[in-house]
């Protein structure tokens, strides 16, 4: 192995200017085209549609119109509402429920505890007693004023 990278030394050593540029032309021309079609690949895999795997999500109510509540973000324990996934409640000034909350992301657990409106769509729990609210927005509100 090591005569072989010394052979490849004296040789690279041995090459004159205009030798070195028709090496560089070649390898640009070698590898420009490979990084074009690997960037066409990888391309044509980023523009495949990511899949919704949330199916509760697709009962709405008839109303699909986004609707807000305002209160304070609280987690629950997620086995409160095993079928539904529910990890997170709305609550009002008195720590009453106001509506259960879903969220495909961490918008919920970031705004844990703090006053928000929640912006979403409703949807039915599973076992159609409660309203559940497909968060798509939170807004903290400043409760200093």
């Amino acid at each position: 192995m090591s005569n072989l990278l010394t052979q490849i030394n004296d040789k690279t050593e041995k090459l004159t200017a205009p030798n070195l540029i028709k090496l560089g032309i070649l390898i640009f021309i070698i590898f420009v085209p490979i990084g074009l079609l690997l960037g066409n690949f990888m391309s044509m895999s980023l523009n495949i549609p990511e899949t919704n795997d949330a199916t509760s999500l697709n009962n709405n109510i008839g109303n699909s119109a986004e609707k807000f509540y305002e209160g304070i973000i609280t987690y629950v324990n997620p086995r409160t509402y095993p079928k539904d996934n529910i990890s997170f409640v709305l609550k009002d000034e008195e720590g009453n429920d106001v509506i259960l909350l879903k969220s495909d992301d961490q918008k919920l657990a970031v705004t844990e505890g703090h006053k928000a409106k929640v912006y979403g769509s409703l949807t039915k729990s599973s076992d159609e007693g409660n309203n559940i609210l497909i968060v798509s927005k939170v807004v903290i509100v400043n409760v200093s004023n």
